[in-house]
């Protein structure tokens, strides 16, 4: 399990999921992957920041956030 910064040296990204284990950022088009990694586009070799997370199980996420997107590799 993993979260990432939104922030991209002076862009805040905004994200969507293809369904094939990829991100593309709406801002650039870069592809991303499951590990915080550009993999194409313009800032393809870059990475994000990673963030510290509490470990849940995913029932107790969605309870606690109604809405949120849950993925997995």
């Amino acid at each position: 399990m993993g979260a990432f910064s939104r922030r991209a040296g002076n862009c805040i990204l905004t994200f969507d999921h293809d369904g094939a284990g990829v991100f593309v950022d709406r801002e650039t088009g870069t592809l991303w992957d499951f590990s915080g990694r550009a993999k194409e586009g313009p800032l393809a070799g870059s990475g994000l920041e990673r963030l510290s997370i509490r470990r849940s199980l995913w029932f107790a996420v969605a309870i606690s956030f109604p809405g949120i997107k849950i993925y997995s590799p």
